[in-house]
């Protein structure tokens, strides 16, 4: 197993999740976090809508449909200012250890 996924997903243009059945995705929040595109099937809990980056298409589509999807969106765009906003709005959404963990210890501590 490696520790290292933030390195890899910094080299990708698009985070594409085709999947069947998945629970909550945890990958599919440290995509948009990194600013990545998400393109996932539209199997996968809404619940992993944090951010515009991604958007849900089914599985019944054509891969080139798909592929279509994928190429409509623009790679070019400022990554590092587009994760930075993507990380706020996931913070803001509760996906933040340094305030989540704080609350648990105060319940733990009740």
């Amino acid at each position: 197993m490696r520790n290292d996924a933030n390195r890899l997903i910094q080299v990708f243009d698009y985070f594409v999740f085709p999947s069947i059945f998945e629970g909550l995705g945890m990958v599919l929040i440290e995509s948009q976090a990194s600013g990545l595109p998400c393109f996932a099937s539209d199997q996968i809990p809404r619940e992993t809508k944090l951010t515009s980056l991604i958007s849900y298409t089914s599985l019944q589509e054509s891969p080139k449909k798909w592929a279509e999807k994928i190429l409509q969106y623009d790679v070019t765009r400022d990554r590092q200012n587009i994760s930075q906003q993507a990380c706020e709005s996931i913070r803001k959404k509760g996906y933040d250890i340094s305030c989540e963990s704080g609350k648990l210890l105060q319940m733990y501590q009740k």
